[in-house]
């Protein structure tokens, strides 16, 4: 159970990495493929390690998930932003609104159904959402 600390170290590292080259891929490849795309591959990846127990493939999963995971947020802000000239700023206070909601909600919510049916479960159905 030591490992834990060191898988979210891994899922920040990932992040940072992200964030660090994340603008360049954005350009190279583009704005659907990294905002959707890399994000389903991301929660397929993501799916078979929540119901495996080797800490190594864990670690590395959730590496790459922050990887593909840290350029969701800037490339929905840039597509809210770009869907109407006239009305970007009120887009990007929509989007940054939800996003706050999914923050402050979303981990008590899933701590509340893990309590009732098992983390595991809950996992497997976060995973599912995020396809």
């Amino acid at each position: 159970m030591a490992y834990r600390g060191v898988i979210v170290f891994a899922f920040s590292l990932g992040e940072i990495a992200a964030r660090l080259r994340g603008e360049s891929w954005i350009r190279r490849f583009g704005e659907m493929c990294i905002g959707s795309n890399v994000m389903i591959l991301g929660g397929v990846v993501l799916l078979p390690v929540v119901l495996s127990q080797n800490p190594t493939l864990i670690l590395v999963v959730v590496l790459f998930f922050g990887f593909v995971s840290a350029n969701f947020f800037p490339t929905a802000m840039r597509n809210a932003a770009e869907v109407d000239l006239e009305k970007a700023g009120v887009n990007i206070v929509d989007v940054n609104i939800l996003s706050m909601a999914g923050m402050l909600l979303g981990p008590p919510l899933v701590g509340y159904i893990a309590e009732h049916y098992s983390i595991t479960h809950t996992m497997v159905v976060l995973a599912i959402i995020w396809l």
